[in-house]
């Protein structure tokens, strides 16, 4: 296995006499050239099935002694410092292992597998065998550096893929990465990604016949835009982000965080911890997504638009990177496929990562990178606050300042008394501390008590009393909106009076497109309620605010213009 036919490396084999030329043969295959023993094996007979899967996983092998001398080969040097060049040295290292030139080699194509250290003995073979030695080294590698193997760290991947034909690749967990190593997320982030049209080998489908297929990849269409403009585009598997590195067909090692893999079909992926069968996967979507900022301050308040989305379908965002995951609520896109919101910076976001809209009709996602950007702890003088009133009555708008927080920090804001406490949305301070916003004071607010700030960066905390004032029933029933025309994203406030003390007070907008219920609120002991709310992607058009008071059977209502 593995050596070519005596007439092909001797065409004189005939001419010669058999004894003479036995001895002589004999004597140069083992006594000059070193044979490497290896016993390259055919896979079970059943596809997917546990001996399968026992089998696959046996092959990746990061602590056999050949592996671990091929990589101190490659990467001498191997700590943290030097992890992205040795990641880079690796992958390149399997990228240059060549396809064998006899296709007809049992043990270097088709449905016979070699372990990563019989690959190397080989030193060729076909794509699986690429994905095979590559997450093997990968695996070593991060265990020798760092001490530790998370087992989700690197998988090969099997599928089909666009042109025809069975394909095997490797997926890296590009979070996991990003938390060790930032200058390798880097590297493989800016690779420079190929537009030319190439023909790629690839294999028949399993259980992979003997000849490998040639494709044709047009590398440009994988990509929507010009590449400075275009979201990364790696892919979502299961909440967790992974970049493909594709060792066969020689491209740089990012080629695919820009792009989309030319997959049509996912049927299973393995390292040496588990074999896994998946059917489907979320691949990278067609449309576009913008944020209204990527870099991100505690308190921001970031807007997101995308369009290509299924109409009318379920939206998911997702904050997401190497610290977690955060789900935001889910959206509706309109008829045109597009779909908008806003949300708040919020200290539960604890690093850098994605920002990712799934749509869940064509289980496809887009993407963004943010940054989240450190705050200073150099408070430029004593921690201070003011209030425009200290006597509050339900619908009033109140504003209040600081000054003396830790410049360009996260300031968190409370209202406590002994009926409870309310948690208001984290300012940040600017460069010189002073920080601040205005707030509806709604029914959710029942009672005096305390304003309190609190500086997160040093945790030194401020507070002020102020005192709920009780009010005279309006002789009839009013409602106000802080503003008629709305825009996406928007904060509304709306405030009633002269409604029934006590009283349930059912909140909704209405328009041809439908209804849209709030929760219900109870109107104080004075008549009065109120509250603020975001304008989302829920609310298709324009219509009509209105209020039920649920003991009079009374309907306040405003019409409201959405401004497109």
């Amino acid at each position: 296995m593995g050596v070519l036919p005596m007439k092909k490396l001797f065409p004189s084999f005939s001419k010669l006499r058999f004894g003479t030329t036995f001895i002589l043969l004999s004597t140069i295959l083992f006594g000059i050239i070193p044979v490497h023993a290896f016993a390259a094996s055919p896979a079970p007979a059943v596809w997917a099935s546990p001996e399968y899967a026992g089998f696959v996983e046996s092959l990746i092998v990061p602590n056999d002694p050949a592996i671990q001398q091929k990589l101190r080969a490659t990467a001498p040097i191997q700590d943290s410092p030097h992890f992205a060049q040795n990641l880079l040295s690796v992958y390149q290292t399997v990228t240059s292992l060549s396809f064998p030139d006899d296709t007809s080699e049992t043990n270097l194509y088709g449905p016979d597998w070699m372990s990563a250290s019989e690959i190397i003995q080989v030193n060729q073979g076909d794509c699986k065998n690429h994905a095979i030695l590559l997450a093997t080294l990968i695996e070593a590698l991060y265990k020798n550096t760092y001490g530790n193997l998370p087992t989700d760290l690197v998988w090969v991947r099997g599928g089909l893929v666009q042109g025809g034909g069975g394909h095997v690749w490797v997926l890296l967990n590009i979070d996991e990465i990003a938390s060790v190593s930032p200058d390798a997320f880097n590297m493989i982030r800016s690779s420079k990604p190929i537009k030319d049209e190439t023909q790629v080998p690839v294999g028949a489908e399993p259980p992979w016949g003997k000849t490998p297929v040639w494709v044709k990849i047009n590398f440009a269409s994988l990509q929507d835009t010009w590449y400075a403009w275009f979201p990364p585009q790696s892919v979502l598997q299961f909440g967790t982000l992974y970049v493909e590195l594709e060792a066969t067909w020689g491209k740089p090692i990012g080629e695919f965080y820009y792009k989309k893999y030319p997959y049509i079909e996912l049927h299973d992926r393995w390292n040496n911890f588990q074999y896994l069968r998946e059917l489907s996967g979320t691949a990278p979507g067609s449309g576009s997504v913008q944020l209204s900022s990527v870099n991100w301050h505690y308190a921001d308040s970031v807007s997101w638009f995308v369009t290509g989305l299924t109409p009318n379908g379920a939206i998911t965002p997702r904050i997401q990177g190497a610290w977690g995951g955060l789900q935001l609520p889910d959206v509706k896109a309109d008829s045109s496929g597009r779909a908008w919101s806003s949300f708040n910076v919020g200290t539960n976001i604890l690093g850098p990562g994605h920002f990712i809209i799934i749509d869940k009709t064509a289980n496809t996602f887009l993407m963004d990178d943010y940054s989240l950007q450190t705050a200073q702890s150099n408070p430029s003088g004593p921690f201070s606050m003011q209030l425009s009133s200290t006597n509050w009555h339900h619908g009033d708008i109140v504003s209040w300042t600081a000054a003396g927080a830790s410049p360009n920090g996260a300031v968190a804001v409370r209202i406590q008394g002994t009926w409870g406490t309310l948690q208001l949305w984290d300012a940040v301070a600017d460069s010189t501390g002073k920080a601040g916003y205005s707030f509806n004071v709604g029914t959710n607010i029942a009672g005096s008590g305390q304003l309190v700030l609190v500086d997160k960066v040093t945790g030194q905390s401020v507070q002020q009393g102020y005192a709920m004032q009780t009010q005279q029933q309006a002789s009839s029933p009013t409602l106000r909106l802080s503003s008629n025309m709305w825009h996406y994203g928007e904060t509304i406030a709306w405030s009633a009076e002269g409604l029934a003390p006590n009283s349930v007070i059912q909140v909704m907008i209405q328009g041809p497109w439908g209804t849209l219920r709030f929760w219900d609120v109870t109107s104080d002991s004075t008549g009065r309620a109120g509250f603020n709310f975001n304008v989302g992607t829920n609310i298709p058009s324009s219509g009509r605010f209105i209020i039920i008071d649920t003991s009079t059977n009374k309907m306040l209502s405003s019409d409201y213009v959405l401004a497109s």
